[in-house]
């Protein structure tokens, strides 16, 4: 797997399990009003990690299965694939049925399954797998998105708060500049000064620029200049934004020793966001992170530090 691959997957996997539900009503209203939203939605990765293993299908992707309840009382299960490349996978109608049956094999569940598309090939529209020998034939007919479809809705949709709204836009303008990083940069800038000024919570605001950052790299030169930009409009419109604390961390050299285990300064690195956003940590958080002694948590615990809306709901985060 490429780096730009592990990047475009890596941001799709962290905002849709930050916010399944706007993504379902930016791609999907029709369903949207169909769910039950109130009885919630389960993320269901361990049993299918199950099926990723019976399937061998080889290469890891953006999969997410995911229960829901509709508003008639029924479960049902849905399937999500996010084909985030610029290169079409000629696999994937196989797999979503491989995936398709697998499920319905082992769980006896009926399964919504959902393609989207983000490669830049306009012909390149799979909606079904398909094969016959003698008398029988075995189908599926899947839903599919294209991401290349969306973008007249960046110019009729402008008010728009859906945090997807302005990742789509982030994640085709990304493919679009891969050989022009100043014009990247300039998108980065205007996207971002739009999300902003929305007026959604800053909670969703800095949760949702911690994804758009991570997919639109810039060189270091152009990423100081964009930071510039932000702070200066900060200051002609009194924004609340704050520059992004994972650059912050990283000027420190945090994000190394976190990535080496260290578990001093995986601590640190939590302690560093939340000083950053908070100002001051009380007593009771500060010692609940001193005793730990599980990167992996404290990894977890970096990342709502980074995404919580206020000190409470990080504190209710930190005893769970």
């Amino acid at each position: 797997m490429t780096k730009e691959q592990t990047i475009y997957d890596s941001a799709w996997k962290y905002i849709l399990d930050q916010f399944f539900p706007s993504f379902i009503r930016f791609f999907f209203p029709e369903i949207y009003d169909e769910i039950d939203w109130e009885r919630g939605h389960e993320f269901l990765d361990k049993e299918f990690q199950k099926i990723v293993r019976a399937a061998k299908t080889g290469k890891r992707y953006v999969d997410k299965l995911i229960k829901i309840f509709l508003k008639t009382g029924e479960e049902t299960w849905v399937l999500f694939h996010v084909e985030a490349q610029a290169q079409p996978d000629l696999n994937l109608p196989e797999r979503m049925y491989i995936y398709n049956s697998l499920i319905y094999l082992r769980y006896r569940r009926k399964t919504m399954s959902i393609a989207i598309l983000g490669d830049n090939n306009p012909n390149w529209r799979p909606t079904h797998f398909e094969y016959t020998i003698g008398s029988t034939r075995v189908s599926l007919q899947f839903s599919m998105v294209k991401l290349l479809d969306i973008k007249t809705r960046f110019e009729t949709e402008k008010q728009s708060k859906n945090p997807f709204h302005f990742f789509v836009e982030a994640h085709l303008r990304t493919l679009e500049t891969r050989k022009n990083y100043r014009r990247r940069s300039e998108w980065k800038f205007e996207i971002t000064k739009r999300m902003i000024q929305q007026g959604m919570d800053q909670g969703t605001v800095d949760a949702l620029f911690q994804f758009i950052d991570y997919l639109m790299v810039l060189p270091e030169h152009l990423e100081e200049e964009f930071m510039e930009k932000i702070d200066q409009l900060k200051e002609e419109e009194n924004m609340p934004f704050v520059a992004p604390y994972e650059k912050i961390i990283m000027k420190r050299g945090v994000k190394q020793g976190l990535e080496q285990g260290s578990l001093r300064e995986a601590r640190d690195a939590v302690f560093d966001i939340l000083n950053t956003r908070f100002m001051e940590i009380p007593y009771s958080i500060n010692e609940s992170i001193q005793k730990m002694d599980n990167v992996s948590r404290l990894r977890e615990l970096r990342k709502l530090a980074i995404t919580t809306p206020s000190l409470d709901e990080f504190k209710q985060m930190l005893k769970s």
